[in-house]
């Protein structure tokens, strides 16, 4: 099984030319009036991002658009920033939203999944329930550490003989870009091979398609851009109750 691996900074020989390339699309959905999910490719810096704003908060796009503006904004300046202070500052730019928009620190918020090239190894910085997949020979194996909790809301009184309908489990995030109280985001290194696949996704394709449907999607697909239409058509075949974002990096 492949395992992630802590990777050396002094190993500067290791990509010895290995690049990423992406691929991103976002698509509204059937059930919403806005579409909250922002996403970043730039194939030059070598900078992935995919940002989904908080449903249960207000301004969702406003978080997600905030969040996308500063990193662009803070790699122009210092493109050798570590991911900490990056994510850091994105953070601040989020509450500082939310203090303009809603008068309140928390008032805003967002989830963010971003994976730079580094030249000895790939980095992943992520907060909140977006996803990061590294589909490889082995399989495909979610890097991402997911920072959400399951709960199943408390029913409702029976008012009639016929039985309740049970609920289905619902999920809230325990950390996002704009949250209250102590941040901290989650940060790994790991080593792709040239052929490997990485994908980034909002929960609105990974919590409607399952981790094998999509590598086989993958292995099917004639490009990159289609196999991420087939997740879209993949996941409206399911409701498309969410935005749908993703990028496809292949590793060349």
């Amino acid at each position: 099984m492949a395992k992630l691996q802590a990777v050396e900074s002094s190993d500067p020989d290791y990509f010895r030319g290995l690049r990423l390339s992406g691929v991103g699309f976002s698509y509204i959905g059937k059930k919403r009036f806005t579409n909250q999910d922002r996403f970043y490719v730039n194939n030059t810096d070598q900078v992935f991002v995919v940002a989904d704003g908080v449903g249960g908060l207000q301004f969702g796009e406003r978080a997600s658009d905030s969040a996308i503006k500063c990193l662009k904004a803070t790699l122009a300046l210092n493109p050798l920033i570590q991911m900490e202070p990056l994510l850091g500052l994105m953070h601040q730019s989020v509450r500082i939203a939310g203090m303009q928009l809603t008068g309140k620190g928390s008032g805003i918020g967002t989830t963010l999944t971003c994976l730079r090239n580094l030249g000895n190894c790939c980095e992943i910085g992520h907060v909140g329930d977006s996803k990061l997949y590294w589909i490889n020979q082995e399989g495909i194996f979610e890097l991402s550490q997911d920072h959400s909790v399951s709960y199943r809301p408390k029913a409702a009184k029976v008012i009639s003989s016929f039985p309740q309908k049970i609920q289905s489990e619902r999920t809230y995030l325990k950390r996002y870009l704009g949250q209250n109280g102590e941040f901290k985001p989650f940060i790994v290194n790991f080593r792709p091979a040239k052929s490997d696949f990485i994908l980034i996704c909002s929960d609105g394709i990974s919590g409607a398609i399952a981790t094998a449907e999509m590598k086989a999607i993958i292995e099917v697909s004639e490009s990159r851009a289609h196999a991420i239409k087939a997740f879209i058509a993949s996941a409206e075949t399911r409701g498309g109750s969410d935005n749908q974002t993703a990028i496809l990096v292949s590793c060349i």
